[in-house]
C-alpha cells in the first residue's frame, strides 16, 4: 500500500512472525515487547499507525490516507495481520490504543487553558468587567469554555495510563476499521 498520496508503494510480507517491507527484513515479531495502534483526524488530515517496540527501538508502520481508500484498507489488514500473529507469539501482550502521552499533555493544557478562561469569563461578568447587554454572552462564553475545557482536561487526563486491549482484541478493532470489501449477506 500507498502510506501517503506523495510516497511510493510498500510491499509487506508477513511470514513465520518475520515482517518484511520491499523484501528487506523490517522487524523480528518474536522481539516485539510492546505495540500502539493510533488513529487521528481533523478536518482535512488523517494518521493512522501501527508502533512495534522491540526495546528502545520503534518500527513504525503508517498511512496517512483517510479510511475508505483501498491503501488504508490495506494498512489495515496488514495491522490486523500482525495483530494476529503477535497475538499467537504473546498472548499476553497488551496493544496500548491511541496517541501517545505527547498528544495527551497538549490536549491537556489546551483544556486548561480554556478552563481557565471560562472561570475568567464567569467571574468577570459579576464584578462589572462586562456591559449589562453583554453579560448573557459573556455567560455563555464562559459557561462553554468552562464546558469544553473541562471535557478535554477529563479526555486527556495526563495520570490515566493508556488504554490497552490484548492483542487479539486490538486485531478485531483495527480489522473491523476496514470496510468489508463483500456486501453483507440477508
Amino acid at each position: 500500500f500507498k502510506p501517503a498520496l506523495l510516497r511510493g508503494r510498500n510491499n509487506w510480507t508477513l511470514d513465520s512472525g518475520m515482517l518484511t517491507r520491499n523484501g528487506q527484513l523490517f522487524c523480528s515479531l518474536s522481539s516485539i515487547d510492546s505495540a500502539r495502534f493510533g488513529e487521528m483526524r481533523s478536518q482535512r488530515a488523517y494518521s493512522a499507525w501501527l508502533d512495534l517496540h522491540a526495546g528502545e527501538k520503534r518500527h513504525r508502520i503508517a498511512c496517512n490516507i483517510a479510511r475508505g481508500d483501498k491503501n488504508n484498507v490495506a494498512f489495515m489488514h496488514l495491522a490486523g495481520a500482525i495483530l494476529g500473529e503477535l497475538s499467537l507469539l504473546k498472548p499476553d501482550l497488551q496493544v496500548q490504543m491511541g496517541a501517545g502521552a505527547g498528544v495527551k499533555w497538549a490536549m491537556f493544557i489546551i483544556g486548561f487553558v480554556s478552563l481557565i478562561f471560562g472561570v475568567m469569563m464567569l467571574a468577570a461578568a459579576p464584578l462589572g468587567f462586562v456591559d449589562n447587554d453583554r453579560m448573557l454572552t459573556a455567560y455563555l462564553t464562559g459557561g462553554t469554555a468552562l464546558l469544553f475545557g473541562g471535557w478535554l482536561c477529563w479526555q486527556f487526563r495526563f495520570w490515566k495510563g493508556p488504554d490497552t486491549m490484548p492483542a487479539a482484541s486490538a486485531r478485531l478493532h483495527v480489522l473491523s476499521l476496514a470496510p468489508s470489501e463483500k456486501p453483507a449477506g440477508q
